[in-house]
């Protein structure tokens, strides 16, 4: 790829969402069950009803951190989209930070 290419590149929008496993969960806590949610036959995405709570779940999940500035959602039709959707980000610690800024760190 030449730089020219790479320099349009930058600060550009990517989707993220096929770099991520798909999947809907059920329970809390250490109780948390993780399913997975496949492509169907056109490559589009279905939520799936978590029976014990009534919420539709659709889930992306990586491997490594990613820093989401934005999300958007298409709909097959505007009629399916529902009165009560919601988007949550999860995070445990990401980004990582520097080691330098760990508590204890030295500059080597």
């Amino acid at each position: 790829m030449s730089v020219s290419k790479v320099q349009e590149m930058i600060n550009q929008p990517v989707d993220v969402a096929a770099f991520a496993a798909l999947h809907w969960w059920q329970g809390t806590g250490r109780e948390l069950e993780v399913h997975l949610i496949e492509r169907d036959a056109e490559g589009l995405l279905h939520p799936h009803l978590d029976p014990q709570t009534g919420e539709w779940h659709l889930g992306l999940e990586w491997e490594e951190p990613r820093n989401v500035r934005q999300v958007v959602v298409r709909f097959a039709a505007a009629a399916d989209i529902p009165n009560d959707l919601r988007v949550q980000y999860w995070r445990h610690n990401w980004p990582t930070p520097a080691p330098e800024r760990w508590p204890g760190a030295r500059r080597g």
